[in-house]
Order: C-alpha cells, then sequence, then structure tokens
C-alpha cells in the first residue's frame, strides 16, 4: 500500500514537470523554424556568401587598395627625386660648402705667411730665445734695471763723463806730476799744493769712471730689456 502511494506521489510529480515543460515548450514553439522557413532558406541559399567567398572579396579589396595607391604613387612619380637628382644636390652642396671656404680665406689672405715670410723666420731662428735662455733670463731678472732705475740714472746723466771729457784727460795725463816730481819739490807748500791737485785728480777720475761704469751698465740692462721684451713678442 505504502509503495502505490509512493508511486502515486512520483506520477504527480512527474506529471507536473511535464506540464511545465510543455508550458515552456509552447512558449518557444513561436521561435522554432518550420518546414516552410527550411524551404525558403534552400530557395535563398544560393545567394548565401561562403567562408571563400569572403577571402576572395578581401583580397580583392586589398588588391583593388594597391592598384589605387600605385595610380596615386604614379601620378606623383614625376615629384620624385631620382638617384642621379640627390647625387646632383650633394655635389652642388659640396661645391657651395667649398665656395664659402674659399670666401673666407680670401678675406683672410692678407694675414697668412707667404713663403718669404717663413724663409725670414727660418734664418732668423738662430736668434731667437729659447726657453732655457729664458729660464736663465728669469733667474737674473732680479738684477736687472727696473724703470725706476733707469729714470734715476737718465736724472744723473748730465753728471757722466762723456767720450770726449775722458779724452781730454787722457791728453792731460802728460803734464800730471809723478812720484818722483812731488819728491824733487822742496817746499811743504808745493807738496801742499801737488797733494790738493791731486786729490782733486782723483775726484774727478773716480766721477769719470763712475758714470761710464754706470753708464755701460745701463746699457747692458736696457739691452736685456730690450731682448726679453722681444722674446716675448715672439714667443707669447
Amino acid at each position: 500500500m505504502s509503495r502505490q502511494v509512493n508511486r502515486f506521489d512520483r506520477l504527480e510529480q512527474d506529471t507536473h514537470q511535464i506540464k511545465l515543460n510543455l508550458a515552456i515548450l509552447t512558449e518557444r514553439a513561436e521561435t522554432f523554424v518550420t518546414k516552410n522557413d527550411f524551404n525558403a532558406l534552400a530557395s535563398r541559399a544560393d545567394n548565401f556568401a561562403t567562408k571563400s567567398d569572403i577571402h576572395e572579396l578581401a583580397s580583392q579589396a586589398e588588391t583593388n587598395t594597391i592598384k589605387s595607391d600605385l595610380q596615386t604613387l604614379i601620378a606623383r612619380a614625376d615629384t620624385f627625386a631620382t638617384k642621379s637628382d640627390i647625387r646632383e644636390l650633394a655635389t652642388r652642396a659640396e661645391m657651395h660648402a667649398v665656395k664659402s671656404d674659399l670666401q673666407v680665406l680670401a678675406k683672410r689672405a692678407d694675414t697668412f705667411a707667404t713663403k718669404s715670410d717663413l724663409q725670414v723666420l727660418t734664418e732668423r731662428a738662430d736668434t731667437f730665445a729659447t726657453k732655457s735662455d729664458l729660464q736663465v733670463l728669469a733667474e737674473r731678472a732680479d738684477t736687472f734695471a727696473t724703470k725706476s732705475d733707469l729714470q734715476m740714472l737718465a736724472e744723473r746723466a748730465d753728471t757722466f763723463a762723456t767720450k770726449s771729457a775722458l779724452q781730454v784727460m787722457a791728453e792731460r795725463m802728460e803734464t800730471f806730476a809723478t812720484k818722483s816730481d812731488i819728491l824733487g819739490l822742496a817746499t811743504r807748500e808745493e807738496l801742499a799744493e801737488v797733494r790738493n791737485d791731486l786729490n782733486l785728480l782723483r775726484v774727478e777720475m773716480y766721477k769719470a769712471l763712475t758714470g761710464q761704469t754706470k753708464w755701460l751698465t745701463a746699457c747692458m740692462f736696457t739691452v736685456a730689456i730690450l731682448s726679453l721684451t722681444a722674446a716675448k713678442l715672439i714667443f707669447v
């Protein structure tokens, strides 16, 4: 009895599920394709595009695009620069650069050293001061006469003995009294006069020799300064 009751319950559940499925199928039946629809599709199947047709259309489209691009390039080909045109432009650019360089050189030609200038420099190269000469001059620079020393010598130049004065002194040397002449004098007064004359002569000789020595020293310093200045002008 209990088995029959269970089977009856199951039948009710199955019947209920069947009703639900029928309702769902009834709702979806409107979207199902009927035989007429299949026949209509079959009659229109010849007009449908297959995958190969789509590939063919795509290739034709690419071909048409490439063909149009080629036509555009052919139309613009007259404006393109050829290899010869590029070479010609390169040669003309080099010529233009060379021309500008030549113009700059022509403007600066007056400052260039000529062959004769180089020959003169080569001949005078032995007289140029070398690095060792400059080092020796630098070491001896402390002994050089400064501008103030030269100005002092110029102020005292009037007191220096000239060459003519020394010649006069040399001419008067024969009239100077010797030691034997002095010893031959009898009186003290004559000895005193001779002593005074000797002192005066010593003073004059000292002044003459001192002035001449200073003049020679100033000349040597001047020559050294001029040599140093010339060396700086040449090598700087």
